[in-house]
């Protein structure tokens, strides 16, 4: 075979995305042809492909000795360190690419984006302006089409800047809005910039046009949480409680997360349907025992209907989880802890009663002391014989009536656990 014909074959084998086996066959033809300058570049490019990094940053460099003035080499050598995320050392070549040609539209746009990365706010924005507007001067043609994408992202990233660091930015977030917009014209089929362009018109108090966003982010995407979510939030603000709930349950269908749940209960609230509110909040703090804001807001909820004791109890577990897994200080649980306390003072000291459940022991570990019961509750809940009824035999298959408790980490454990006449219990 011919080094024509071998050249053919690796760039068929390129095509069909097979790149250690392209790499292969144009090392094959370097060996037959070492200064075939085409296959050099694609066999870097395909090691590059192929995440064989350091083989492909030799075959740049090699190039670079090669041809010193030309500003691609030290950016491909930039793009092995940045797709490896190692970004102080993607931006030092792409340095080195831009002090041969300061107007690569690419170079910059990544070079921004490791910055963003470390969070050099300043560097990162020059970076990402400074694409934008060299696209910008760009006559059409294929070379304005070709690197379009490139400017399009440098519009969505440096709206990200600002997103992230709002107080160090003229106009604040606000400023993101314009940017994102430029980024959604470029790339109008890209939803995560429909959903960018919505959540920060929620956050400036424009929550109408963020429901368009999202609705145009769904459209494009159907079914992403983190959308759906926001669009739920967004009609909670216009008091359209029903649309909200409606959202949060089509995401709860297939995904029922914790926050998810906390958002629907919080619209429970808003609609006054606090025993609904109630339950949501109990469902989320079994799906994540450890966020305080569950135990927050269902404080909340038993602080709406006049029950002090429990309220107290929930807003002192959030105080507590907020300050032994954030390192932080709670203080809007705080607050409305010392107002029923101030109001309501006999609650400090009154014991809370805890409701008697009932369930079958789903397993049990006696080798360990300890199991799990399978109750109404979606999850089975943990017991340890040590909070067992003493001489009760504990085993798989048998009825308990028990009380919820939280343990030191949190979790929802069983205690009191005693054994029951099964033939007084239905199956949960």
């Amino acid at each position: 075979m011919n080094i024509q014909q071998l050249l053919s074959q690796a760039e068929q084998t390129e095509k069909q995305r097979q790149w250690a086996q392209a790499a292969d066959l144009y090392r094959t033809v370097l060996e037959n042809s070492s200064n075939n300058q085409t296959a050099k570049e694609k066999l870097g490019w395909c090691l590059s492909r192929a995440k064989e990094y350091e083989q492909a940053i030799a075959v740049f460099q090699d190039l670079a000795k090669i041809q010193p003035q030309v500003a691609k080499w030290p950016y491909m050598i930039g793009y092995q360190y940045y797709d490896r995320q190692q970004w102080r050392e993607s931006i030092e070549w792409f340095s080195k690419s831009l002090s041969l040609n300061s107007e690569y539209i690419a170079v910059l746009y990544r070079k921004g984006y490791a910055h963003f990365k470390l969070g050099h706010v300043g560097e990162s924005l020059k970076a990402f302006e400074r694409c934008r507007s060299l696209w910008h001067a760009l006559s059409e043609g294929m070379l304005k089409e070709k690197d379009k994408k490139n400017c399009a992202k440098a519009a969505y990233y440096q709206a990200q800047v600002v997103i992230k660091y709002p107080r160090e930015i003229q106009g604040g977030v606000e400023a993101a809005v314009p940017l994102i917009t430029e980024a959604i014209k470029l790339e109008p089929n890209n939803h995560n910039g429909h959903y960018a362009l919505g959540k920060v018109l929620l956050e400036i108090g424009q929550a109408e046009k963020a429901i368009a966003a999202f609705q145009e982010s769904d459209r494009l995407s159907p079914n992403q949480d983190y959308v759906l979510d926001r669009w739920g939030r967004a009609l909670a603000k216009l008091n359209r409680l029903e649309e909200a709930e409606e959202i949060y349950q089509r995401i709860l269908l297939k995904r029922p997360k914790d926050y998810v749940l906390r958002n629907l209960g919080k619209v429970q609230r808003q609609r006054k349907d606090y025993q609904c509110a109630i339950e949501t909040f109990k469902k989320a703090i079994q799906k994540n025992s450890r966020n305080h804001f569950g135990h927050y807001y269902l404080g909340l909820c038993y602080q709406d209907i006049g029950e002090w004791a429990l309220a107290v109890r929930e807003l002192r577990e959030a105080i507590h989880l907020k300050e032994k897994y954030y390192k932080g200080s709670f203080t809007e649980a705080q607050k409305e802890l010392n107002e029923i306390l101030s109001r309501h003072p006999e609650v400090a000291t009154t014991p809370i009663v805890h409701t008697t459940q009932r369930g079958k022991i789903a397993k049990y570990f006696d080798d360990k002391g300890y199991g799990f019961i399978k109750g109404k509750s979606p999850k089975q809940i943990f017991f340890h014989i040590s909070d067992c009824r003493r001489h009760d035999k504990m085993e798989i298959n048998i009825w308990v009536e028990y009380e919820e408790s939280i343990d030191d980490e949190g979790r929802p454990k069983a205690i009191k656990v005693r054994r029951v006449d099964s033939d007084k219990h239905k199956t949960p």
